[in-house]
């Protein structure tokens, strides 16, 4: 499927280089709207990701990008994500389509909340999504009955879509019942939210030396204010390493020390190569500008794998749309589109209406 991907790009971007092309013999004034004629036809013919590509080429030309083009582009790839066959993918598109307001997409939703073919990954994202509050959490319950192995995982990895008082929730079941090497990662979710019910149940793990991710929870409740769990953390970071570390290191960064920095500085010029991508976004949300600079060039690594962590890391970073993120929107992978237009749509909802595209 990449390589097919691959040959796909490859022939776009001969499109791309003719309509550049193009667009040096004609006005650049020549739109549709505010959008260029080239890339109108493109959307017109359903070829979203070749559009793409060629507003970027558009955008070398003008030096600039323009909110409403971007959105209707962002719009184009997350309505062709909704007809993939992967159904966690195309759920995430649909629901992303339906913060901009009603789509036709919320059928298909329907049908697969009561659908026994579907996962239970994707009917935990539908339900969390569609059903109202009062009908949610007996929704939920009914679909994480009798969960086993794998599908605890996918329930974790739902969270990630769902509003944060449903995600805590259906982490604490998971924490309550799932295999024991699930809980590392529902605690590793858990200790994104800083709710007053999620810090609970946090400083709860963080007393369970025996369970995987009480370190994580620890750190957490560090990173919250405890004085007795910073103090756990500074004793305990000589042996830590790996994801522990980070996120002892963050806990202690977050209080302005600087063993906390060095730790995720340890872990940025570590071996793990994802880990690297979390240690930058940890950075970057510190307001360290190495952060920011390292998820900029993860950007462009030739591993489609580190280009899809680097998006999902960078979740509420943007403060308006960034061009190495919204080109992103013509990758091969269909998941790292899907992720660009999640992050384009951040971007655009507090920018204002011309914005810079840096080169």
């Amino acid at each position: 499927m990449i390589l097919n991907g691959r040959l796909k790009r490859a022939a776009g971007l001969g499109l791309v280089v003719a309509l550049a092309v193009q667009a040096n013999a004609r006005p650049v004034t020549a739109q549709v709207g505010k959008t260029p004629a080239p890339v109108h036809d493109l959307l017109t013919a359903g070829e979203a990701e070749r559009a793409v590509e060629a507003y970027d080429a558009y955008v070398d030309h003008t030096g600039r990008a323009d909110r409403d083009v971007l959105l209707r582009l962002t719009t184009a790839v997350l309505e062709r994500a909704t007809t993939e066959e992967d159904r966690s993918l195309a759920v995430e598109a649909c629901l992303a389509l339906l913060s901009l307001g009603e789509h036709a997409c919320r059928a298909g939703l329907r049908a697969a909340l009561d659908s026994p073919a579907a996962t239970p990954g994707v009917r935990l994202r539908v339900a969390a999504a569609l059903q109202p509050d009062g009908g949610r959490a007996t929704g939920l319950a009914r679909i994480l009955e009798g969960l086993e192995g794998p599908a605890w995982v996918a329930a974790v990895d739902a969270t990630a879509v769902m509003p944060p008082s449903t995600a805590v929730a259906v982490l604490a079941r998971v924490l309550a019942e799932a295999p024991v090497d699930v809980r590392y990662a529902a605690l590793v979710r858990l200790s994104t939210f800083d709710s007053p019910e999620a810090l609970r149940l946090l400083r709860r793990w963080s007393h369970r030396p025996d369970t995987p991710g009480h370190l994580i929870a620890l750190a957490a409740v560090a990173r919250a204010g405890d004085r007795d769990a910073i103090a756990r953390v500074r004793s305990l970071l000589p042996e830590l390493h790996g994801q522990d570390l980070l996120a002892a290191g963050v806990a202690l960064a977050e209080h302005r020390e600087p063993e906390g920095f060095e730790s995720i500085e340890v872990v940025l010029s570590g071996p793990d190569a994802l880990l690297q991508i979390e240690a930058a976004a940890a950075l970057a949300r510190l307001n360290h500008g190495v952060g920011l600079e390292r998820l900029e060039a993860d950007l462009n690594s030739p591993d489609v794998w580190i280009r899809l962590r680097t998006l999902e890391q960078w979740r509420h970073l943007s403060v308006q749309p960034n061009r190495r993120i919204w080109r992103q929107m013509a990758d091969p992978l269909a998941w790292v589109r899907v992720r660009a237009a999640q992050r384009t749509l951040e971007g655009l909802e507090a920018t204002a209406a011309e914005i810079a595209s840096p080169r």
